[in-house]
C-alpha cells in the first residue's frame, strides 16, 4: 500500500512540480526560495494523506497559501527591524484608549 502510495506521489511530483514552480517563481524574486517553496507544496501534499491524489487545483492553493505565508514573514521581519534584532521589539507600551467626546463630556 505504501509502495503504490510512494509511486503515485512520484507521478504527481513529476508531473506537476514545474508547474507548481513555475507559479510561485512568478510571484516571488528569488528562484532558489521558490525551489524549496515548491518542495514545501508537495511536502504538504504528502503529510495530509489525502483520500485522493490531489489535483493541480489543490497544488496552486496549496501554493498560493505557502506565498503568502512567505510574504507574512518578509513582512514581519522587514515591518520588526531594529527593535526585534536589538530585543526591545517585545518591550512595548500597553494601549490605552482616549475617551470619546460624550464620554468626557458623561464624567464632569
Amino acid at each position: 500500500m505504501l509502495v503504490t502510495r510512494e509511486r503515485s506521489f512520484t507521478a504527481l511530483h513529476s508531473e506537476n512540480f514545474g508547474r507548481i514552480y513555475r507559479y510561485i517563481a512568478y510571484r516571488i524574486s528569488d528562484t532558489d526560495r521558490a525551489e524549496e517553496l515548491a518542495g514545501d507544496v508537495f511536502r504538504i501534499a504528502w503529510e495530509k494523506d489525502l483520500p485522493e491524489e490531489p489535483g493541480i487545483g489543490w497544488l496552486i492553493a496549496a501554493a498560493r497559501n505557502v506565498v503568502a505565508n512567505e510574504y507574512k514573514g518578509a513582512t514581519a521581519s522587514s515591518f520588526c527591524g531594529k527593535a526585534c534584532r536589538s530585543g526591545r521589539g517585545s518591550q512595548r507600551r500597553p494601549m490605552t484608549m482616549k475617551a470619546t467626546p460624550w464620554q468626557a463630556s458623561s464624567r464632569s
